[in-house]
């Protein structure tokens, strides 16, 4: 300072300049594990214009901060005196996305809608909507009574965030059962017989009226009436079918006969009788010897 008559007077001044501040505003969170949480910071104090930094990251004069994913932030500023303040810890958090941790598959066997489905769902909020291929939504993590083929799988939690994943319901293949041959009674007595054969996967066994399964498709002593066979493959699916063991006649004799004996004049006896039977080629005997050779 300078008076009138050139004397100086020299005096030192302190001057306080204040730093900026940051406060944040507007913060909201992440959801269903996405980028797409956001905050705003309001910046005070200093001398504008300021420039900020997000994580030590230049972002010039914004003040939000937009597609950010969970996780803590800090943001700086610095203004235009080169005065710098840091704002730690600013947390931005989220709902996780449902993750699909297991499918648990049943396959559909011997031709029938009979697979399942079921879903192991870990992360994302609690409780859970299921669907199958867009189908009706339900709270179990269970589907039956499929039949083979593929699905897509929709799981939905209660924050609205969803998943969505695909798989296979396999065919197991059914087995069928068939008659090769069988042949009736003959003479009354448990001779008749059936041979079975099947198609699917062997090996195959086989039972017959109730009784073991075996490996081997011939049945024999049988005697005549129904039996109902069971054909089991190696993936144990079964086939059934019903069989119908005929009965001969074998050789009934007719209740009367007639008797000519020996004479005087005609010394060759004669016995006359009649037989029914639906068998072929019959011989006949008496006292067993040929009836031709029969004098």
């Amino acid at each position: 300072m300078r008076d009138a008559v050139g004397c100086e007077v020299g005096i030192a001044l302190e001057v306080d300049v204040d730093a900026p501040e940051l406060e944040v505003r507007n913060l909201m969170r992440a959801t269903c594990g996405q980028a797409n949480g956001s905050f705003e910071v309001f910046v005070s104090g200093g001398q504008p214009p300021y420039q900020l930094t997000l994580n030590g990251v230049a972002v010039g004069s914004d003040t939000l901060f937009t597609d950010l994913p969970v996780g803590n932030y800090s943001v700086g500023v610095t203004d235009a005196g080169g005065c710098t303040t840091l704002l730690t810890g600013i947390a931005l958090s989220g709902e996780s996305i449902p993750v699909l941790d297991e499918i648990i598959r049943m396959d559909a066997r011997c031709g029938d809608a009979n697979g399942s489905l079921t879903l192991n769902v870990v992360g994302g909020t609690p409780p859970y909507e299921y669907r199958l291929n867009n189908g009706r939504a339900q709270s179990s993590n269970v589907f039956n009574n499929l039949a083979a083929g593929s699905y897509t799988i929709q799981v939905v939690d209660a924050a609205n965030c969803s998943l969505e994943a695909s798989t296979e319901i396999i065919a197991i293949a059914p087995v069928f059962i068939s008659v090769d041959s069988l042949a009736a009674t003959r003479c009354a007595q448990a001779n008749g017989l059936v041979r079975l054969s099947a198609q699917g996967e062997a090996p195959f066994t086989y039972a017959l009226g109730g009784g073991d399964f075996q490996a081997e498709p011939l049945f024999t002593n049988l005697e005549a009436g129904e039996y109902q066979a069971v054909v089991r493959s190696a993936n144990a699916c079964t086939d059934t079918t019903f069989v119908k063991i005929g009965e001969s006649t074998g050789i009934r004799l007719a209740p009367e006969f007639t008797v000519q004996p020996a004479t005087c004049t005609e010394d060759v006896g004669r016995i006359q009788f009649s037989f029914l039977t639906d068998a072929v080629g019959v011989s006949l005997d008496l006292n067993g010897q040929p009836v031709s050779a029969i004098n």
